[in-house]
């Protein structure tokens, strides 16, 4: 009996986290709805396990707790193909991004990427008469 308290509080709590709203609303109502089908099926296999081992038996499974490790596996590879594509996207966006600053950088006039100060400066250029082996102003090669 404990143990089912314990995995009730688990499954509402995780279900807290997961329908509390975040920046990204692209997908929040498929979101939801999925997590109401989950917290619904974890309730349901917690209060009667024996309904998940009839429900197994029907797909082909011996035991509940088979069905659910399978669902799992499956829910975790989805969960990591998901994640994987999630990545590529930012790491795209983030390879788009240092592109256009690095040409903003580069001409800095007439950019579209405007500071609150002007344009963003582009770096700093070593001086030509000044820096590590350069020849100092006034001296040439030939007093040397």
């Amino acid at each position: 009996m404990v143990i089912k308290i314990v995995l009730i509080v688990a499954v509402l709590v995780i279900a807290y986290f997961l329908i509390k709203s975040t920046s990204n609303t692209k997908n929040v109502a498929l979101r939801r709805l999925l997590l109401v089908v989950f917290v619904l099926l974890a309730l349901g296999s917690i209060l009667f396990p024996d309904t998940t081992t009839t429900v197994a038996q029907w797909v082909g499974v011996g035991r509940g707790a088979d069905l659910i490790l399978y669902l799992l596996v499956i829910a975790f590879l989805s969960y990591a193909v998901v994640s994987y594509r999630r990545m590529n996207i930012f790491e795209n966006r983030i390879t788009d991004l240092a592109r256009e600053l690095a040409i903003a950088r580069s001409h800095p006039q007439g950019s579209q990427f405007e500071a609150p100060g002007g344009s963003i400066p582009a770096p700093k250029s070593p001086d030509k008469n000044n820096g590590s082996g350069s020849i100092e102003a006034g001296n040439t090669a030939e007093e040397s």
